[in-house]
């Protein structure tokens, strides 16, 4: 039994004119913890007077409450909730009980005198002693009640009618003045809720998830993990049953794809954790205003992080290191791989639903899932990383880090994993007894191999970072430029392939063309792609076209360089490309006044204004 219940149980067994006041921050579970916690507790207690018969609690709240009247008639209504089941309204039964004045301020008047009113019989009126009534949301009363005469209307009751009362609210919202009256006129003591994630976590699975039985065991089973994940984070109940209530769709549809496809479970639980750490993590940044749909925090432009995050145990961020991004992973991330996921980010910050075939892909991905089965090097990889290596017995380490060293030779992992992988076969002072000079130089033979399956890395010289006092730094230094140079041509292959798709399309299809160019935008936006063009080419499939191409053809140039503002800046190299194509098209187009002549002298018209912007004399107004 914790504080709070003990001093509420203490508070049922003294005789006092006094309420006793629940305080706490805003969020924190206060109305929670009374509801599915002290309300049965205080059902359960034995009246003061009469040890036979119990405490009946009336949960009231002022959330709203414009007058006493209103204020009355609540509590009044809370001591029959069946009352509730009839449709009285104003003018009625109960509206004439309030003409009357029912619980008036000065006093409360017997109860026979109302209830004959709407025929309810003498003995089942409630004993007052028998009664503890609950004001919930004190700080959210409206203003239109004088606080001094809800002071007294609380304290009347309490005097008159040995009625006790508990009072919720967080006192630093309410002001002082009024907060010194009630504790001087009505309160007796005053008690802090703080939300204990771990005594109330069964309980709020169990109300919130009931109808999901599955995720409710798999809560319970990761119990640990995710108090953890809240644990001096936030005291906020409410952003606790957001994330989980939000998460609850991301673990049915990745549970019931793992079942689908045989995904064994120890792999699947693994996956799915995960999942849950990152919902947390962007659900508690969200809801403290540190990210937003539109501003990521560039946490999604570093790919992979957790070798930026593994680096951390051996050394300092450099100074172009982003802070926010540094803080994100020491804080939720300190020894386990981070993932990013778009299609969670977005759900949870409010810009899409779920993405179920997005969400999948990026599974695949991340943990090198194919043929439904994380793939055999990866697995080998996991096991020895900072959070799973301790559970190998020493056998078991040195066999898996020769495994992981015969992968990496082979190229098996993604670029940017290798620094990391270097210092997972060299660590504990080299154990295996390897020659460091040939694990180096077999490590960027691996690399290079790596190319052929390895993904651009937008942000990978932001993943390796070493300083002076890093275990063999200039190893490191060697592997991380190897990678880097790996990386550039994985860019300039991928580049190319994109330009000749795009340039396709450019003949083929102008509208698809467009397409492309803004979804490959943050590669191409600065990129000089048209130098990749046959100037004759160009100018043949615009004098050959018609007047829909010319027309789509000039909305993509006009967003691409005249709406652009820093085209100017990065786009100098298309200068030649584009004069040229408009010294040919000068004297092809037609000038006639008719729709193609005008589209053409458009054309015309756009292309001298591109040609003056990304002139070298061209400055910015």
């Amino acid at each position: 039994m914790n504080k709070l219940d003990k001093v509420v149980l203490q508070y049922l067994k003294i005789n006092t004119n006094n309420a006793l006041l629940i305080t706490g921050k805003w969020g924190v579970g206060k109305t929670y913890y009374y509801k599915n916690h002290l309300q049965p507790l205080i059902s359960n207690t034995p009246t003061l007077n009469d040890s036979g018969v119990n405490y009946q609690p009336i949960y009231v709240s002022l959330f709203g409450i414009k007058s006493l009247e209103q204020l009355q008639t609540e509590i009044f209504l809370s001591l029959y909730p069946f009352l509730k089941t009839k449709e009285f309204k104003i003018g009625t039964s109960l509206g004439k009980v309030l003409l009357r004045g029912i619980l008036q301020f000065n006093g409360l008047p017997d109860f026979t005198n109302i209830i004959n009113d709407i025929s309810i019989q003498k003995q089942e009126i409630v004993k007052y002693e028998k009664l503890i009534i609950c004001l919930d949301d004190l700080e959210r009363i409206s203003p239109s009640i004088d606080q001094h005469d809800l002071i007294g209307f609380i304290n009347t009751i309490i005097e008159n009618t040995n009625i006790k009362m508990l009072i919720i609210g967080n006192e630093t919202s309410i002001p002082g003045a009024h907060l010194s009256t009630l504790k001087d006129k009505v309160i007796s003591n005053t008690i802090e809720y703080t939300l204990d994630l771990n005594s109330v976590f069964d309980s709020v699975i169990n109300s919130k998830f009931a109808g999901s039985p599955s995720y409710t065991d798999f809560l319970g089973n990761e119990k640990r993990t995710v108090v953890s994940l809240y644990s001096g984070k936030t005291e906020n109940l409410r952003t606790v049953i957001f994330s989980l209530s939000y998460f609850q769709n991301i673990y049915s549809i990745v549970s019931n794809f793992f079942s689908e496809k045989g995904i064994e479970e120890e792999s699947g639980r693994e996956v799915i954790v995960n999942l849950l750490k990152f919902t947390i993590a962007i659900a508690l940044e969200y809801k403290s205003g540190n990210i937003s749909y539109s501003d990521k925090k560039e946490l999604n432009e570093t790919k992979p992080l957790h070798i930026e995050n593994s680096w951390n145990q051996l050394s300092k961020p450099s100074k172009g290191t982003h802070k926010y991004k540094t803080a994100f992973l020491s804080k939720y991330y300190p020894k386990y791989d981070y993932f990013f996921f778009d299609s969670i980010y977005h759900y949870i910050t409010g810009g899409d639903i779920i993405e179920s075939e997005i969400l999948l892909m990026e599974i695949e991905n991340n943990f090198h899932i194919e043929a439904n089965h994380i793939l055999p090097e990866y697995k080998v990889y996991k096991r020895l990383t900072l959070t799973n290596y301790q559970k190998l017995s020493d056998e078991e380490y040195i066999k898996l880090t020769k495994e992981l060293f015969h992968n990496a030779c082979l190229g098996l992992y993604e670029i940017g994993m290798y620094p990391q992988i270097f210092q997972m076969i060299l660590r504990f002072n080299n154990p295996i007894n390897f020659n460091i000079k040939e694990v180096e130089n077999k490590i960027i033979q691996g690399i290079w191999k790596a190319k052929i399956t390895s993904k651009f890395i937008k942000s990978l010289e932001g993943t390796m970072n070493f300083d002076e006092k890093t275990p063999f730094l200039e190893s490191l230094t060697r592997i991380k430029e190897e990678a880097l140079k790996v990386n550039e041509e994985i860019e300039k292959d991928s580049s190319k392939k994109v330009r000749d798709k795009l340039e396709t399309l450019f003949y083929q299809d102008i509208q698809q063309f467009s397409l492309e160019l803004y979804e490959n935008q943050d590669i191409f936006k600065y990129d000089p792609l048209f130098n990749y063009f046959s100037v004759d080419r160009f100018a043949n499939r615009v004098i050959n076209s018609g007047n829909d191409f010319k027309s789509q053809l000039v909305t993509v140039l006009e967003e691409r360089y005249l709406w652009n503002a820093n085209s100017f800046m990065y786009l100098k190299e298309e200068t030649l490309f584009f004069r040229e194509v408009k010294q040919k098209l000068e004297d092809k187009l037609t000038k006639k006044t008719n729709v193609s002549g005008q589209l053409s002298q458009s054309l015309l018209s756009v292309l001298n204004s591109i040609v003056i912007k990304l002139s070298p004399e061209y400055k910015k107004s």
